[in-house]
């Protein structure tokens, strides 16, 4: 075992001292913690816009089931708290074709976004992965009014 250390340092020593390779080795692991990084950051924003979809739908949800229905100006007033955070492409459904639910029945609101990386404010380079991103939410519950 002793032979084996004093060889190891050794060989530890005589390295050459700023060879290439260590440069080279260095720059590919900071290139690689940089490129994780940045995909971090633009996946973060998907769940962001996932995260705002899901409140709103919970906000309307809660509507429906008071009243049954969604008026036209809580329609366009959903629809312009999403034109505020930049999507432009938004559909909204409520009880599958927008009709009034009784008392004890389903209701539910759908709402689907088709956006871009523009939209979303990330970089252009994702746009090979897919040229528009399409977020939706369901939720449905039971009317109590």
């Amino acid at each position: 075992m002793k032979k084996f250390l004093s060889t190891f340092k050794r060989k530890l020593n005589s390295k050459n001292q700023g060879s290439m390779m260590d440069m080279v080795g260095t720059s590919l692991c900071i290139l690689f913690i940089l490129v994780v990084v940045i995909t971090s950051i633009h996946f973060y924003k998907l769940l962001e816009v996932k995260r705002h979809l899901n409140d709103y739908a919970r906000d309307y949800i809660l509507i429906l089931e008071e009243h049954g229905e969604l008026t036209a100006d809580e329609v366009s007033d959903l629809i312009t708290r999403m034109n505020e955070l930049g999507f432009n492409n938004v559909s909204v459904t409520y009880n599958g074709d927008n009709s009034l639910s009784r008392h004890g029945e389903e209701v539910s609101i759908d709402i689907v976004i088709v956006t871009n990386p523009t939209e979303l404010r990330i970089s252009k380079v994702y746009d090979f992965i897919l040229d528009n991103y399409t977020f939706s939410v369901h939720r449905a519950s039971t009317a109590k009014h």
